[in-house]
């Protein structure tokens, strides 16, 4: 088999198996491991996956303007939260898809719905999907490289041809 074919083959065998991962990782009361390291893989607790709607905001900023709490000047933009419109303010895990709300404003100003992993003892959310809710509808929110037709996570250099990526927003068909 030529060289190039053996690359390719490669390559494709990778996404293929990036793909059926994520498929995997977000089915209902899945008790496998997050994306992560060998320790996060140890440790993995069983969790549920739900979805969440409200606005993210810096859990400072929250805890001031629904509670009244004042933090320290530092504490400002250190952790993300989803606020609730019930009121619910419920802090982000800073993995890949939660630090793409620190990196990008535009994220902070949607109504989201995120569909997340909820594990018992913490009130910190993982989340696993990001849609935004405009006019009526729902769009499913990622980042794009139009080179390589990657998706990504966050704001950036592509991981392929480090091209800026674009945000995307599709719409979600109703059932």
């Amino acid at each position: 088999m030529p060289k190039n074919s053996l690359i390719l083959a490669g390559v494709l065998s990778c996404i293929f198996g990036f793909v059926v991962g994520l498929s995997r990782a977000e089915t209902e009361g899945n008790s496998a491991a997050p994306p992560g390291n060998a320790i996060d893989q140890a440790v993995a607790k069983p969790f549920r996956v739900e979805s969440i709607r409200g606005k993210v905001v810096w859990y400072a900023e929250g805890l001031k303007s629904q509670f009244g709490i004042t933090t320290v000047d530092e504490a400002a933009d250190r952790v993300l939260a989803v606020a609730t419109p019930d009121g619910e303010l419920i802090p982000i895990v800073e993995d890949l898809r939660g630090r793409a709300f620190r990196s990008d404003e535009r994220l902070r100003e949607m109504d989201v719905e995120l569909r997340v992993r909820r594990y018992a003892g913490t009130p910190a959310v993982q989340i696993v999907r990001v849609y935004e809710w405009r006019d009526g509808k729902k769009f499913q929110v990622d980042y794009w490289c139009d080179v390589c037709a990657i998706i990504m996570f966050e704001t950036g250099p592509c991981s392929c041809c480090q091209d800026h990526n674009r945000l995307r927003q599709r719409p979600v068909e109703s059932p």
